[in-house]
This record gives structure tokens, sequence and C-alpha cells, in this order.
């Protein structure tokens, strides 16, 4: 039997309900700006570093054994998911102030990730010895996106304590 296929499916669970969790909108109304976003309580930043952990075991650790061959795959879903638990998580001590961090960092983070694929896909494509290119998949652009997001978050969060 192959283990992917299950494991894949629990992903698309927990990405579903994830995002029903997260974005809430207000009932009966139909307007975009009014969604509300619902972060995750602050200890869920642990269960991320679980899937984290478990992305770089499942990456490195196993051999390939029946049905667990696309190790890269399982590896971007584990990675992202962790990251994402991190970037929807309240901070300890929540305010506006880091809800508005949150947002400046959401888009420093995307112009960083189109500029950084806008310089890595001609690179790929001037190298014809790469055949099998892992930048192309999207689990790639979710982890750089996150990666910027939490590298600006903590970034402008340190600087605005000094």
């Amino acid at each position: 039997m192959n283990i992917l296929l299950p494991v894949l499916i629990g992903y698309v669970i927990l990405y579903i309900s994830f995002g029903l969790y997260v974005l809430r909108p207000i009932p009966n109304s139909y307007d975009l700006l009014k969604i509300k976003i619902r972060f995750l309580p602050s200890y869920i930043k642990w269960i991320g570093l679980i899937f984290i952990v478990g992305g770089f075991i499942a990456a490195f650790g196993f051999n390939e054994f029946e049905g667990f061959v696309r190790k890269r795959e399982v590896f971007f879903y584990n990675l992202n998911t962790g990251l994402l638990f991190f970037v929807f998580s309240k901070e300890r001590d929540e305010d506006e102030l880091f809800l508005h961090l949150r947002m400046k960092a959401l888009v420093v983070s995307f112009i960083n990730t189109i500029i950084t694929i806008g310089i890595l896909y001609p690179l790929v494509f001037l190298n014809n010895e790469i055949t099998d290119s892992w930048i192309f998949d999207f689990g790639f652009f979710l982890l750089m996106l996150l990666v910027y997001y939490l590298s600006y978050f903590y970034y402008t969060k340190y600087k605005s304590k000094k």
C-alpha cells in the first residue's frame, strides 16, 4: 500500500480546516474588507516546531522504502505546515503594533519572494544541466514567502523593542 496517499489527504484536510479557522467571515456579509483574521494560540508554535522537525526527519532520516519515495514533497509539506503554524500563532503579548508589523511583513515578504523568483528562474533556464528543478515547486515558493515573512517580522519586532 502506498503511504503517500493518506499523508497527502491528511495534509489537504489540515490545510482546509486551517483556512476555515483563520479566515473568519462576518455572517451575512459579502464584503471582503470585513473578513477578520483569527490567529492561533501561542502554544501552537510548538506544534509547528514538531512539524518542522518531522519534515527534516522525513527528508534526511529515511531511505526510500515502499510507498515513501517522494521525500521532497513530504519535506516541503511538513516544513510549510510548521512555518504556517508559526506565522499564524499569536505572540504572548499581542497588540495593534504586532498586527501592523504582520501586515507590513506580509507585503515585504511577497515583494522579496517575487524578486527572488525573478532572479532564480532565468538562472535555471540558462543552466541546461538542471533536469529536476525543485525551484519550480509551489512548496518552494511558499517556503520562501514564509521564511521572508518570519525573518522580517521578528527582525522588526526586535528593532521596535529597542
